[in-house]
């Protein structure tokens, strides 16, 4: 996937033009207050789910309460398909997701509709972590928390129906997506997971926070976060916004972080089998083809659409 392919500014989708009303009050970052954007996002969370159908039989949906190394408890919703033949009779496999939202906004619900299909239709056990949000809780937190939340998994398959040599995944979205990668780097490094994630789903990944140092030749091949700087959803404002807030305590140093940003990690190798989803008219596009290439240079096999 070469870059001239993207040197244009893309076509906005109709669908999303509909949505334009949801977006515009986000539009401007100057004095929007955290109780604004939550808000706002849960506004346009409800508009864009409104149609889809929520799907419950043939599924058991339960909200629990995990303990982190910190002492504090966190949400895990928890979506198991029923068992319909033999051969589901010795567990599913399993995805771990994570929501997105800047790292600062969204809820359990944001994904909920999905991961129900997605339980039903693929016949896996899916959990969604409610990793603690940032201004409040910043690097490294949510990540904390959504390693915890897969360890927790890993080490309760049977209340899980699970079986995870059928296949260990984990996703997110934006935001989610960087937790994702950052889960993935501790997953390589610590012996205890086991099986190791077999796939990962990235949409719309996050990988280079904002402040982040830019290495010299990378810098001709980032041009969306210029060109899409005032995309129709994300903008250059809101990453800087979010990024800022994420890393509250130290905001340039953490930036080079390869938890914060996965784009920087030196080597590749090891990751799992990759898919992911790019948007034309994101910021974040070029991050994503290019963190594809950087996967398949190391031998990863990946998957994209655009």
């Amino acid at each position: 996937m070469q870059m001239s392919q993207f040197s244009q500014p893309q076509t906005v989708d109709p669908d999303w033009q509909l949505l334009e009303p949801y977006f515009a009050p986000l539009k401007n970052t100057e004095g929007l207050s955290i109780q604004d954007l939550r808000a706002g996002v849960a506004g346009l969370i409800h508009a864009m789910d409104e149609a889809i159908p929520t799907l419950s039989d043939g599924l058991d949906v339960q909200e629990r309460d995990i303990s982190m190394e910190d002492g504090a408890s966190i949400k895990l919703r928890t979506y198991v398909p029923h068992i319909l033949n033999e051969e589901e009779k010795d567990g599913f496999p399993l995805l771990c997701w994570h929501l997105g939202g800047g790292f600062c906004t969204g809820t359990l619900d944001d994904d909920d509709k999905r991961l129900r299909r997605l339980a039903l239709t693929l016949r896996i056990t899916c959990t969604s972590v409610a990793y603690r949000l940032a201004p409040e809780f910043g690097y490294p937190i949510p990540v904390n928390d959504s390693f915890s939340a897969l360890k927790w998994a890993l080490s309760n398959t049977e209340i899980l129906s699970v079986n995870a040599h059928k296949g260990v995944l984990i996703g997110g979205f934006s935001a989610g997506a960087n937790i994702t990668c950052a889960v993935v780097q501790r997953a390589l490094k610590d012996d205890s997971i086991r099986p190791k994630i077999r796939g990962q789903i990235l949409i719309n990944p996050a990988v280079l926070a904002s402040s982040a140092v830019v290495p010299d030749k990378w810098k001709d091949r980032l041009a969306s976060i210029e060109q899409q700087g005032e995309g129709p959803i994300l903008t250059k404002a809101h990453l800087n916004l979010f990024y800022n807030l994420y890393l509250v305590t130290d905001p340039v140093n953490l930036s080079n972080n390869t938890e914060v940003s996965p784009l920087l990690i030196p080597s590749f190798t090891g990751n799992p089998p990759t898919y992911i989803q790019i948007c034309g008219c994101d910021p974040l596009r070029d991050e994503g083809v290019l963190y594809n290439e950087l996967l398949q240079e190391a031998g990863v096999s990946t998957k994209v659409h655009l």
